[in-house]
């Protein structure tokens, strides 16, 4: 009961108390939102017109109401309740209802997705229709599950480099063609709104994308997929301000065979494998790290595994102090990144100087000024309301973490009497 109570509260929470904006790359979406139902006009913008498609629902309710963009700039947020809904009810049949509720009240609590979901962005809706439809496959789903793929990946073109090689490994695993009409699907779509907005199948709107920006880092002027893959793969997984890792720490217990639920394990082979194919894909993009944003962007599907295998490590009963330890660190810092998302992002940061060295590159790389970093060395002005979700994520944590500390505690004695021994070991002389 408590797991629904507090998934409810989230939420509401969300809806009301928290920071909703029509913002950058945003305006250009709403943009063309606009242009379709007041002009009946396509605009020639470079983002996808998917997501604000799916969107229009939320427009039509704030004509009806006159609530200006207060529904259709949430849109987001219902994006990721459909995602919690859906990861309830998937990981309850292929796991277990205790996982489960654990499971979506720490994606709320303990991630970088609500933060996400307050911009009206496109990249969650892909996460989502890509999270969805992988479980399908990994399920034995059929055309339903490719679907959801295609429309994921018609938001996000370069997303169907990563649904093409998973066709292609279908393909061949099943020894036949039909899974490679996933990507042909999708692949006309894609062109099919290219051609309808720039007259063309092959333009995408992103001609000159990048090209001579001045930037800190030398390879982000060169514009397009000229980024060299190594060093964009490591900023990817590990820069401070961006990188999967420092946002999404659960992911460190991968190598941990008890923290992988064993109902989940396909699913989670899939999620790991299109998060990785498009680490690969991004990594060449000369803006790998998608702006001046807060977290990952491009590979928000990695939350998924990363908090599913933080939340099978919390239920675990643990025999190592180190153990337990490692997992109240990991779900105390990946509590804090969802409340420095929520509370504070990088608005404290917009007035630094620093930040607007080279569209915020500094704040990639640099620990001092990166987000999760720069609210503990510089606290900065919150709006009041938005401390009321970080209150209850406050409430998860100690629900969570509480046995787990105990279990500390517990253990705590006997690992400093072997961390003694091992001292007294090196120090004795030879």
């Amino acid at each position: 009961m408590l797991p629904r109570i507090l998934v409810v509260a989230f939420f509401a929470a969300h809806l009301t108390c928290l920071l909703h904006q029509i913002g950058g790359d945003g305006t250009l979406r709403h943009r063309a939102l606009l242009a379709l139902f007041d002009e009946g006009r396509l605009t020639m913008d470079k983002y996808s017109i998917v997501a604000p498609l799916v969107s229009a629902p939320l427009l039509f309710l704030d004509r009806l109401f006159g609530t200006g963009d207060w529904f259709l700039s949430r849109f987001n947020v219902f994006v990721l309740a459909a995602c919690v809904a859906c990861m309830w009810r998937i990981t309850s049949r292929s796991a277990s209802p205790a996982l489960a509720g654990r499971f979506c009240v720490l994606l709320m609590s303990a991630s970088f997705l609500p933060f996400s979901a307050g911009m009206y962005y496109g990249e969650m809706f892909t996460m989502v229709t890509a999270a969805v439809g992988l479980h399908g496959l990994a399920t034995g789903g059929g055309i339903g599950s490719w679907a959801l793929l295609c429309i994921g990946v018609a938001n996000v073109p370069p997303m169907l480099l990563p649904l093409g090689f998973l066709a292609l490994l279908r393909a061949i695993a099943a020894r036949r063609p039909w899974p490679l009409l996933a990507p042909a699907c999708a692949l006309l779509l894609i062109a099919l709104e290219n051609w309808l907005r720039r007259g063309s199948p092959a333009s995408f709107g992103y001609d000159d994308d990048g090209i001579l920006q001045n930037h800190l880092m030398p390879y982000v002027g060169l514009g397009g997929f000229s980024y060299p893959l190594l060093l964009g793969l490591l900023g990817l997984a590990f820069a401070s301000g961006i990188g999967l890792f420092p946002y999404a720490p659960g992911l460190f217990f991968l190598r941990s065979p008890s923290a992988q639920p064993e109902g989940m394990r396909p699913t989670m082979r899939l999620w790991l494998l299109f998060v990785l194919l498009t680490a690969l894909v991004f990594a060449k993009w000369w803006s790998w790290f998608g702006g001046a944003y807060w977290g990952p962007r491009f590979l928000m599907l990695g939350a998924l595994p990363a908090t599913l295998l933080l939340a099978q490590q919390s239920m675990r009963r643990h025999e190592s102090f180190w153990s337990a330890a490692a997992t109240l660190l990991c779900l105390c810092w990946s509590t804090w990144v969802c409340i420095n998302g929520t509370t504070v992002a990088f608005h404290h940061l917009l007035a630094d100087p620093a930040l607007h060295a080279a569209e915020g590159s500094v704040m990639i790389w640099v620990p001092d000024i990166s987000p999760l970093w720069y609210a503990i060395e510089k606290p900065a002005f919150v709006y009041p309301t938005t401390l009321v979700y970080a209150s209850l994520s406050l409430v998860a944590l100690a629900w969570i973490a509480w046995p787990i500390a105990k279990q500390c505690v517990a253990l705590a004695p006997a690992a400093a009497r072997e961390l003694m021994r091992s001292l007294q070991q090196i120090a004795r002389p030879s």
